[in-house]
């Protein structure tokens, strides 16, 4: 049977990386870790290398199956130089402590943003919502705007074993927050590195696919 490998990476972009990804497929894959193979892509496409010597390296640091796609794995990988150094841009690579006693803790706030609008659901048009207030941990239709998408995106998660600890709705109008924690760093955790899973939390939302979140995009607040 053949699976689909979603190599995704962050960008050579600058003061913020952005997510990028491509998909390999493989025969008889067994969904581990150790049988996801070094990929390649053009760098200069990505502000990650020159024209004239453009290929970088993938490597494969962590996965987890892919609850929206069939048969399908999410691979975060670091970027590596075509000689297999670190790539300027791969800060992962920095991180040289695997201490298990470190436990980690992260909370990610982020904007909704409906593509029709070109404003995060909620906004009117030509003005501004309600004051904060009504907003923050809120229930119900008139408050909590797109909670569908918020639900869909912590479901794909949980299915997916990354874990993350809560979610809630945030002072602003389609603002909302996710939660998740991992004890040590990176090595010694592999899988369940908390960088890892942060990342991919986050590739998760603009990976979603269904026709719940279809008329939204993914923006976030730093």
């Amino acid at each position: 049977m053949k699976a689909k490998l979603e190599y995704i990476w962050l960008d050579g972009y600058m003061p913020t990386q952005s997510l990028r990804s491509k998909t390999q497929v493989r025969d008889n894959f067994g969904g581990t870790l150790e049988e996801c193979p070094m990929w390649s892509f053009d760098g200069s496409s990505t502000e990650q290398a020159e024209g004239n010597a453009s290929d970088c390296l993938l490597k494969p640091v962590a996965i987890y199956p892919d609850p929206d796609r069939s048969n399908a794995f999410l691979v975060m990988t670091e970027v590596l130089n075509a000689d297999g150094t670190p790539h300027v841009s791969n800060g992962r690579a920095t991180i040289d402590d695997d201490d298990n006693d470190f436990w980690f803790g992260f909370e990610q706030e982020y904007f909704l943003w409906d593509v029709d609008t070109q404003l995060p659901p909620g906004f009117p048009h030509g003005g501004f919502p309600r004051p904060q207030g009504p907003y923050y941990c809120s229930v119900g239709a008139a408050n909590a705007y797109g909670r569908s998408c918020v639900e869909e995106h912590l479901d794909i998660c949980l299915e997916a074993g990354l874990n993350v600890e809560g979610i809630n709705a945030e002072v602003a109008a389609g603002q909302w927050e996710f939660q998740c924690f991992a004890k040590c760093i990176k090595k010694s955790c592999h899988s369940y590195a908390l960088f890892d899973k942060l990342w991919l939390i986050i590739s998760n939302k603009y990976f979603i696919r269904t026709s719940t979140s279809s008329n939204f995009e993914r923006i976030y607040t730093s």
